[in-house]
């Protein structure tokens, strides 16, 4: 106890207890003072006994949010002893520099193979304003003509159950801050498929393994060590087994881990962070700014049914 302080007595503390509750706004410290009690003995007594949050001492908010601020899809793939996740994104469609035929080639190898699926990172559309970086002028369709032929391109895939995740991008975000709506949200609307407005969990169900997978569209330059430090940042937001981004047009693949407790024993956590690439040659944006050509396509992931692994190949 600290020097030349004496414990109060019950009644004393009984009444600085009472006085603090029904006085939210009285600052502790005050009536620790007043009742000549010792703060932190107030403080233990005023909000470990109280009967309800309602009781709790204003200097110590609630801090509890409401559940599913990030939302949580679970996708079920138990009858496989792998999955292979396609993060297909940044496809531009509507850009001059969109290459159709790279687009139907790596959706028809998805639809061939049922042990494959696709998740969506964003920037489908290219929606080109006459107030953004895109040449509206140069762009070959609008962004009604390109969001419905997205739909049916994508519509086997959702057809079968194999379209995990549909999320826009900072492209489509032009339509949304514009107006309110979403394209990609139509999209995913007329498949009946899961979409996320910015952000999401993906929980994949393999075999008898269960993977989390964290994934946003992304943000910032291309730059490869930029890049790199913004994919390892994401376990600063959420615990997850892998991070997948798109919006930088390059492949690139990071493993890392976390320290994780496991009953009474500490084990490493491991953790891959993935970004994908795209569906445009090189554009005058690129040009300009002395950025290198997009990578065509994305990587592959592959989760394992029979045990936890998880792999990315580009």
């Amino acid at each position: 106890m600290p020097r030349g302080r004496t414990p109060a007595n019950p009644e004393q503390l009984a009444a600085a207890v009472k006085h603090a509750r029904e006085n939210p706004r009285t600052p502790l410290a005050h009536v620790a003072r007043n009742f000549k009690v010792a703060p932190a003995t107030l403080w233990r007594h005023v909000n470990a006994a109280a009967p309800d949050a309602e009781h709790a001492n204003a200097s110590t908010p609630d801090m509890t949010l409401a559940p599913s601020e990030l939302p949580v899809f679970h996708r079920h793939y138990e009858h496989l002893d792998k999955l292979h996740v396609f993060p297909l994104g940044d496809v531009h469609k509507g850009s001059a520099n969109f290459q159709q035929g790279k687009w139907d080639e790596w959706l028809q190898y998805v639809e061939e193979h049922d042990h494959c699926s696709m998740l969506g990172t964003g920037d489908f559309l290219n929606v080109a304003l006459k107030d953004s970086v895109s040449d509206v002028y140069s762009e070959t369709a609008t962004v009604g003509d390109a969001k419905w032929d997205l739909v049916e391109e994508l519509r086997p895939l959702a057809d079968t159950d194999r379209l995990d995740l549909l999320i826009p991008g900072n492209h489509e975000n032009r339509i949304t801050r514009a107006t309110g709506d979403c394209p990609i949200r139509d999209v995913a609307k007329a498949l009946d498929v899961n979409y996320a407005p910015v952000s999401a969990l993906v929980v994949y169900h393999v075999g008898d393994q269960e993977y989390e997978v964290a994934i946003r569209h992304g943000s910032g330059s291309g730059r490869a060590g930029a890049q790199a430090t913004r994919m390892e940042r994401e376990s600063q937001t959420v615990i997850a087994d892998l991070y997948v981004t798109g919006h930088t047009h390059r492949q690139q693949v990071l493993r890392g881990a976390v320290f994780q407790r496991q009953g009474d024993d500490i084990v490493r956590r491991r953790q891959l962070y993935i970004s994908s690439g795209s569906f445009l040659s090189y554009e005058e944006y690129a040009a300009r700014f002395g950025l290198s050509p997009a990578d065509i396509g994305c990587p592959r992931i592959r989760l394992d049914g029979t045990r936890k692994d998880a792999h990315a190949s580009v």
